[in-house]
């Protein structure tokens, strides 16, 4: 019997620390999301700052949020998902879209994330090999600046 008891409290304690472990990551995202979607926008600016969204640029894009420690809890499906919809959103109207992308990111407050988000963006204006005037820009137009 104290197998048995020893058994199932093993397993409670397992389902417990699952079940903080599934609430953790619900926090998490519902913490960043904010960062994450400024995040994807940041990437597709940059992408498409040269005219066109090289294959690189945006597998760098999603490969770099989706592994990003505070952006974890996004998946690369979800990054993909988010990124094909705001390149549909350029797509439709580009100055209207472009305007909308800034609205997205500017509306981080945070310091730090506001660094990480530039940080990636820069990254991915490098993902091609080269950082041409008009990523440049578009940089300085995420900034705020």
């Amino acid at each position: 019997m104290t197998g048995l008891l020893k058994k199932l409290a093993g397993s409670a304690v397992k389902l417990g620390a699952q079940a903080l472990d599934a609430a953790t990551t619900g926090l998490d995202r519902m913490a960043n999301r904010q960062e994450f979607e400024a995040c994807v926008a940041a990437t597709v600016l940059i992408a498409k700052a040269d005219g066109t969204i090289e294959p690189k640029e945006k597998s760098a894009a999603i490969a770099a949020i989706a592994a990003h420690p505070d952006l974890k809890s996004f998946g690369a499906t979800e990054v993909q998902a988010l990124f094909s919809k705001y390149v549909e959103l350029l797509g439709e109207d580009e100055v209207m879209g472009t305007e909308t992308l800034l609205e997205t990111v500017h509306k981080v407050t945070d310091k730090a994330a506001k660094t990480r988000i530039l940080g990636i963006a820069t990254k991915i204006a490098n993902a091609d090999g080269t950082f041409s005037d008009k990523e440049k820009a578009m940089v300085e137009r995420i900034r705020g600046s």
